[in-house]
């Protein structure tokens, strides 16, 4: 959520692809391998991130979301650090100032936000619904083809290796994917894969060529997790990118906690391996491809300004409010983003 409020639209995509997660599902295989006690494996890996506690002091915070704050001062601070680190004169943020005073004037004051406002309108409703289910089957999914490692054939260390080295050219091709064919193809054509993969080990076991055919399964497993671990970041660049400003952090964390729950379930899914060994890929192949479908219900977001505010609660023009708040609220944002953009 933090990265894409710092970017222009055109550079969204990278925030999330270019990561280091695939490199460290490799350094876990390694660290597993020299690790066999568990206790000392978790001891390891949760020591390893304690330093990323200190970038917090060097971070810069948000200048979009210090201005709806009206705190608008830090704001052009935090740009005229940027301009200054790309190499780039300062920005002139006049007219973001005046869009902010105006809107703190309507306002009437700073409000505070919380997870209800996520439901405000039929429309974010639909958004938070369809991007909760989206991220619990991510989730679910991901990180329980990950755990199924130890039934597949062949040595689990170097099997969860390969699942990092299948997954990390495939979630760069999500920046191509989504430059031209927007969120929501990419989102769908990611998860559609993830699924079929996975059914693609049940139609082996059916034909009853699953121990025959144990590699390409296993190639079908590794692909299922890199493509879904491809579409995870096109799931959260729209969770990002729907949601305005004021929610946006808040919106990243209930979607967030609802795959986390997915996470929780993931080792039942996988638990159903021991009563036969493709029932856990009939789950899996199931949640990917229903949440393929139901993130056709979101609106795509490519080359679009980002939503500042909320539009105001009101029970009998839902739809007249939200389409006059939208408009106003667009203005804003492609203000504050074209600001932004400048100075990177």
């Amino acid at each position: 959520m933090w990265p894409i409020e710092f970017v222009g639209a055109a550079w969204r995509p990278l925030c999330g692809a270019l990561s280091f997660w695939s490199f460290g599902v490799m350094a876990l295989s390694f660290l597993a391998y020299f690790l066999r006690s568990w206790r000392h494996l978790v001891i390891a890996t949760s020591l390893l991130p304690l330093p990323l506690l200190l970038t917090w002091w060097y971070l810069p915070e948000s200048p979009r979301w210090l201005a709806l704050q009206g705190r608008m001062e830090e704001a052009e601070e935090v740009l005229c650090l940027v301009a200054k680190r790309n190499g780039k004169p300062p920005p002139d943020v006049s007219g973001l100032k005046r869009f902010v005073e105006e809107e703190n004037v309507k306002k009437e004051g700073l409000q505070k936000y919380s997870y209800w406002d996520l439901f405000r309108t039929p429309m974010y409703i639909k958004y938070t619904l369809v991007l909760m289910y989206s991220w619990f089957s991510a989730a679910a999914v991901y990180y329980g083809l990950s755990l199924n490692v130890k039934n597949l054939p062949g040595d689990r260390y170097i099997n969860n290796f390969l699942q990092g080295v299948f997954e990390f050219p495939i979630v760069l091709s999500t920046i191509p994917c989504n430059k031209v064919g927007g969120r929501k193809k990419t989102l769908f054509g990611f998860t559609m894969l993830a699924g079929l993969c996975c059914l693609s080990v049940l139609a082996i076991d059916v034909a009853g060529k699953l121990e025959e055919l144990s590699l390409l399964a296993t190639v079908f497993s590794m692909l299922g997790k890199a493509f879904m671990s491809a579409a995870w970041v096109s799931i959260s660049l729209l969770t990002g990118e729907l949601f305005p400003t004021v929610v946006r952090n808040i919106a990243g964390g209930a979607t967030s906690v609802v795959g986390r729950i997915g996470a929780i379930v993931a080792p039942q899914f996988v638990y159903l391996g021991k009563l036969s060994k493709p029932l856990p890929f009939i789950a899996f192949g199931s949640l990917a491809i229903s949440a393929a479908f139901l993130g056709l219900l979101l609106t795509e977001t490519k080359n679009k300004p980002l939503p500042d505010n909320l539009p105001p609660w009101d029970k009998k023009t839902y739809r007249l409010c939200f389409k006059d708040s939208c408009q106003e609220n667009g203005a804003i944002a492609v203000q504050s983003q074209e600001t932004v953009a400048s100075s990177v």
